[in-house]
C-alpha cells in the first residue's frame, strides 16, 4: 500500500510528519529557515544520498537525471561536495 502526502510518497509504515514537505524542502530546507545546525546537517546528508541515487539511476533513466539536475539547482553545488558523481547533461 502506498501513502501520499502532498506530492511525496511514503513507502512504509512510519510517521509521515517526519518527511520533508516535498522534494524542494529536502534540497532547499524548510521555508521558515528554522532548522538547527544538526537538523541541517542531517537534511543535507539525506539530500546527498538522494542525489547520488538519482545520478546513478540517471545513467539509464532520463527522468531521474532531470530530477538530479533539479535537485542540484535547488540545493546548489554544496550537494556535490564530497561526492565522486559524474553527471551527464540532461536531454
Amino acid at each position: 500500500m502506498r501513502t501520499f502526502t502532498r506530492r511525496c510518497e511514503s513507502g512504509g509504515d512510519f510517521d509521515l510528519g517526519e518527511l520533508p514537505g516535498c522534494f524542494r524542502d529536502l534540497f532547499r530546507g524548510p521555508p521558515d529557515a528554522g532548522e538547527s545546525a544538526d537538523e541541517r546537517a542531517a537534511r543535507l546528508a539525506v539530500a546527498r544520498d538522494v542525489l547520488a541515487e538519482l545520478l546513478d539511476e540517471g545513467e539509464h533513466d532520463d527522468l531521474a537525471l532531470q530530477d538530479a539536475w533539479y535537485a542540484v539547482r535547488l540545493g546548489g553545488a554544496e550537494l556535490l561536495r564530497g561526492t565522486a558523481a559524474t553527471v551527464r547533461e540532461a536531454a
